[in-house]
């Protein structure tokens, strides 16, 4: 129960952070190219958060 807690405060915390760094992104909508790495980055982000959230609930 205690690490379920824990998941689910580690998973919204990530989830805000994802969210301001993708307002942050909307608003220096100049460059293309980083955006594109950005996104990649942000796949990998939520992959990762994705599974460690699983891990949590499954604990």
């Amino acid at each position: 129960m205690y690490t379920h807690t824990l998941g689910l405060i580690f998973f919204q915390e990530h989830m805000l952070l994802l969210t301001l760094y993708l307002n942050e992104q909307q608003q220096s909508f100049v460059v293309l190219e980083p955006l594109k790495s950005n996104v990649l980055v942000l796949q990998v982000i939520t992959i990762i958060m994705l599974t460690s959230s699983i891990h949590f609930l499954a604990a």
